[in-house]
């Protein structure tokens, strides 16, 4: 509060209690404050005091009955609801976003959980299609293997049945001339 006091222009602090009054559907805040601050025909200062200190000021005139004291209290209780209200807000809104917060803590170490657990089944799942293939490298080679030793034993076989082949020709034509000499 006293760094706004300091550094606001009594301008800018009529500025913005009035756009809060007239939102609240305060419209008798405006001239309240207008007639206890000394600005009835509406004319807005330039000093670089603040609202709380020209309120100060206007009860001192008040007192010197320099203007209407019971509009400056009704003014000054206001702007002190306002402030109440305020902070009220606040303190709900710092409360919800607090809340929020810890929601959205509580869910992301629900996620960084949920996550180690996926990892880990893939990284499982990943090993078993590792061992997998593996198998399947190890099938393929011992199917090309009996592949082959099976080419190798038809080639064997057919070559064995083509000498023998040879021989029962030989056989039949050694036959056939002992039956001629006989």
């Amino acid at each position: 509060e006293e760094e706004i006091s300091e550094t606001m222009a009594m301008s800018d602090a009529m500025h913005i209690v009035l756009r809060m009054a007239h939102n609240r559907g305060r419209p008798g805040l405006a001239s309240l404050l207008q007639q206890a601050l000394g600005h009835a025909s509406g004319a807005r200062t330039t000093s670089s005091s603040s609202l709380l200190r020209a309120s100060a000021a206007a009860s001192r005139r008040a007192a010197a009955g320099g203007f209407n004291s019971s509009a400056t209290e009704n003014a000054r209780a206001l702007l002190n609801e306002m402030l109440e209200d305020a902070n009220a807000r606040l303190e709900l809104s710092e409360s919800g976003c607090r809340m929020c917060a810890e929601k959205d803590a509580q869910l992301m170490l629900q996620v960084r959980s949920d996550l180690a657990s996926f990892s880990a089944e893939a990284n499982k799942a990943q090993g078993m299609i590792l061992q997998a293939e593996s198998q399947i490298q190890r099938w393929t080679g011992a199917l090309e293997e009996a592949e082959m030793q099976e080419g190798g034993e038809r080639r064997r076989c057919k070559d064995e049945a083509e000498a023998l082949r040879q021989q029962l020709a030989i056989i039949q034509g050694d036959l056939d001339v002992m039956r001629k000499v006989s």
